[in-house]
């Protein structure tokens, strides 16, 4: 027998999967948390978040793939910067203009692009100890949170468990991020160590193209003001 599954997880799915049949294995897992979940993973590789992974790639490409461990922090401190605005902007505390987010994300990736192109002889970053670096990286994180809760917020229905769906949209943001730094670690591997390409080299290129990226988005962007 078919059966229509219920009208918010059926916004989530493929125009295949809307009607399936309740027997199946399928229709007895989708639950709010895993659309939710789904949802937030497919947002990082949705092409409309391609500023979000373009910031991700400049912030990361700066250190050396020895220091992977402090790219992880980084990272991690961007994570949290993203995570406390999705919350307070998801939960209403507080919001901004979504052109006026979307223009500060992209003067978040030409900060980061410049700021690796100005290092010193385009030197890797190699110092443990930079706190203001974490910090920046969680500055930079509220403002990306912002994105996240617009999206976060046209999604999210009426009458819904906010905090259930706010935790597995955020999860799933985490878990693809992983996959983008998975993804850009092993290319990085591969120009550096296989096609023996400087990484200082890749670094300059990268923040050049992504500066300039940026300022184009931010022009644009302004327009719509």
């Amino acid at each position: 027998m078919d059966t229509k599954i219920d009208p918010f997880i059926s916004r989530l799915l493929p125009p295949r999967k809307q009607t399936i049949s309740s027997s199946t294995p399928y229709f007895r897992c989708v639950t709010e948390f895993q659309a939710y979940l789904s949802f937030g993973f497919d947002h990082i590789f949705n092409i409309g978040a391609y500023d979000h992974i373009l910031f991700i790639a400049t912030l990361a490409v700066a250190y050396s793939l020895t220091s992977w461990r402090r790219m992880i922090l980084i990272l991690t401190a961007f994570t949290v910067g993203h995570s406390i605005t999705l919350a307070l902007s998801a939960l209403d505390f507080f919001s901004l203009n979504s052109t006026l987010v979307e223009v500060l994300i992209a003067c978040t990736i030409l900060v980061a692009a410049t700021y690796n192109l100005l290092l010193k002889k385009h030197a890797l970053i190699t110092n443990p100890r930079i706190l203001i670096h974490y910090i920046i990286a969680i500055f930079f994180g509220l403002i990306h949170g912002l994105g996240f809760a617009m999206q976060f917020r046209a999604l999210m229905g009426s009458g819904r468990e906010v905090l259930r769906a706010l935790f597995a949209f955020n999860l799933g943001v985490e878990l693809g991020q992983i996959v983008v730094i998975a993804i850009f670690l092993c290319m990085l591997y591969l120009l550096t160590y296989v096609l023996k390409l400087r990484h200082q080299t890749l670094s300059i290129i990268i923040s050049l193209l992504a500066g300039l990226t940026a300022i184009f988005l931010i022009v644009q962007r302004l327009q719509n003001l």
